[in-house]
């Protein structure tokens, strides 16, 4: 038997159980990434994800460390192969003693052994690395767990308050008289159901005219009236009149809303529009101003009266609106021209009128005027929109 040395025979005991040790690691690595793919719960993919990515990130260090040691171990062990066979040449030529001083000299060297006990260093913090980012995934896993919960919640009680707001009835606010007033249906207090339902509404043009308040929805529509024969109905004009009209079922609950500066429930508004344009059955084009203000509305009037044919939408920075109104408010008489009322305008035009505009842009029935200029400017603009629908 060739003679072997003791450093050799631990070089060689050290190789193995580092191969052992990487071998036992890497599949401790994949099982414990097999066991967070597991555990991931199916609306926390994206976060888990991210847990796992972070693990492989901070274990990918050590395996690099692993593979560079295991090369650097594979020469020693090359060496310590070679020098077994060295010893087994020798064994007839130098005799015992010379197989013994030959194994003395073939003893490991420095780097080799330092290249072992990295290689056990490195098998022990990826195991350490591996529990701690293990238990980091789960503390991650929590947090979103809890945000998750949080996010329902807070999603609940918003869905609570969106349906109390609709189910309350507008006799709630400020003792309103609501006589006239039937939610969902639209009514008329001075056409019968069979008029209604002979009229042609489907023949009539309709162009809806939006813009917020003091854009110049009506100064503009008055000049379309004048030169192109439309029959103007203005929302807010008709609510006005229905307001102090003697003997309206609705009057009190549209001065409340005007009051608020909130929208009046569409199926006032609507009935209101409807019987204006059946007071005028010789005309087949109509302006509507300052209607639709909320997608709730556009849907109601184009199920219940008719379609539309395309949008004025006039447009205007909000410093101009105000000066606009502050100096209207001198002589309009409306209650509703003051700072407070406008403010809440301005926020209910944004949040709930200008989606109607952005909705019908997808179909390319808007046209956009600009009301920053002169008035004279400002119709140039619109009769050139008019010529384009035609």
């Amino acid at each position: 038997m060739p003679s072997v040395s003791i450093g050799e025979r631990i070089t060689y005991s050290l190789t193995q159980f580092i191969i052992e040790s990487h071998e036992i690691a890497t599949m401790s690595f994949q099982r414990l990434v097999s066991r967070q793919l597991l555990k991931s719960n199916t609306r926390l993919v994206q976060g888990n994800g991210m847990a796992i990515s972070r693990l492989q990130n901070s274990l990918a260090p050590s395996t690099q460390s692993l593979n560079k040691n295991l090369a650097c171990y594979s020469t020693a062990n090359k060496k310590y192969t070679k020098a077994q066979k060295g010893v087994a040449g020798d064994k007839g030529t130098s005799g015992g003693s010379g197989g013994s001083g030959g194994g003395r000299g073939r003893m490991p060297t420095v780097p080799a052994i330092l290249a072992v006990m990295s290689l056990v260093f490195s098998a022990f913090y990826m195991f350490k690395d591996s529990d701690k980012n293990k238990e980091m995934a789960k503390v991650q896993k929590d947090e979103l767990e809890q945000e998750k919960e949080e996010l329902i919640a807070m999603l609940k009680e918003q869905d609570k308050l969106e349906k109390e707001s609709k189910d309350k009835t507008v006799s709630d606010k400020d003792g309103a008289d609501t006589e006239g007033y039937v939610p969902g249906k639209i009514v008329s207090e001075r056409f019968s159901q069979k008029e209604i339902d002979e009229f042609p509404f489907d023949k009539k043009t309709v162009v809806f005219v939006l813009g917020g308040p003091g854009s110049g929805k009506g100064t503009n529509s008055a000049y379309l009236v004048r030169d192109y024969g439309f029959v103007h109905l203005s929302a807010g004009d008709l609510l006005r009149a229905e307001q102090k009209r003697e003997g309206s079922k609705v009057g009190e609950l549209i001065a409340h809303y005007i009051k608020e500066g909130q929208i009046v429930p569409y199926e006032v508004t609507i009935g209101l529009l409807r019987d204006a344009m059946m007071d005028h059955k010789e005309s087949d084009k109509f302006l509507i101003d300052g209607f639709p203000r909320s997608m709730e509305q556009k849907v109601a009037f184009e199920n219940g009266v008719t379609n539309c044919k395309f949008v004025l939408y006039f447009e205007c920075i909000e410093p101009i609106l105000v000066e606009r109104i502050m100096n209207r408010a001198k002589t309009s008489g409306r209650s509703d021209d003051n700072i407070d009322s406008l403010k809440k305008r301005f926020k209910v035009f944004q949040n709930e009128s200008y989606p109607v505009v952005a909705e019908y842009l997808k179909y390319n029935k808007v046209c956009t005027v600009n009301c920053n200029d002169s008035v004279d400017k400002v119709y140039s603009n619109t009769k050139e929109c008019l010529e384009k629908f035609k």
